[in-house]
């Protein structure tokens, strides 16, 4: 019954109108921007794996073992957590302002983390779990709103190429990310933590000024979706 409904004829797409693909992103700004603020987040956002090993053993001298137990808290927090956690943000802030908060909750943790040279040894790995899951918060707010502003702020026409140009933020920062560390680590055990929280505080003031140079998400007051409204659309 559904097949004798449907129109023999194809939807046609609706024409292109101006430029489209690589030359529209590249007079894109915004978009422009916002990749280069994610290229900021996306370093952050791989510093942990890279820096925690080096840091916790060299760096502070604590116990071999450490690392590892902290690294997979990290992902047992990202695996069980990070429906709930983009859910409940998402329900109070856009997407940007979400990112922002990622991004200063990513200078936070690079502040404790530089701060636990101060702690004695006794309580340094409980210290590190805090830190851990100072950072794994920042990555559970800041991975599904980034990925879905980018996709909004797309033309539809040129999604792919849009997206594929985002993808390269993560590209770059796997690239520039060891060597930056090793670079600083090198030099002296704190730089690599001032670098990037330095980093990611810029990422977060970038990130409130393109706000409102994006495409405004569609967002219902949250007093409005109450159980009278779940009821409302379970009776539809």
């Amino acid at each position: 019954m559904i097949a004798l409904k449907v129109p023999p004829t194809p939807h046609a797409a609706p024409p292109a109108q101006g430029r489209s693909g690589h030359r529209a992103l590249l007079w894109d700004r915004p978009y422009l921007a916002l990749i280069g603020t994610c290229s900021i987040f996306a370093l952050c956002s791989t510093f942990l794996a890279l820096s925690l090993p080096v840091y916790v053993v060299q760096g502070l001298s604590g116990p071999d073992w450490a690392p590892g137990p902290l690294l997979a808290l990290n992902t047992l927090l990202l695996a069980t957590c990070t429906g709930a956690v983009a859910r409940f943000v998402g329900r109070r802030r856009t997407r940007p302002r979400i990112m922002a908060w990622a991004g200063g909750l990513w200078a936070l943790w690079c502040a404790t983390a530089a701060g636990a040279v101060l702690m004695p040894s006794e309580v340094l790995v409980p210290y590190l779990a805090v830190v851990v899951v100072c950072y794994s918060l920042a990555e559970m707010t800041y991975g599904p709103a980034s990925n879905a502003l980018a996709a909004q702020a797309a033309p539809a026409g040129s999604r792919g190429t849009y997206l594929a140009a985002f993808q390269y933020s993560f590209a770059c920062s796997s690239i520039v990310g060891p060597s930056l560390f090793g670079l600083l680590f090198s030099q002296d055990r704190l730089l690599p933590w001032l670098a990037v929280g330095l980093l990611a505080a810029l990422g977060t003031v970038l990130m409130l000024r393109l706000e409102h140079r994006l495409p405004q998400e569609r967002r219902t007051p949250e007093h409005k979706s109450g159980p009278q409204d779940a009821e409302a659309e379970s009776a539809g």
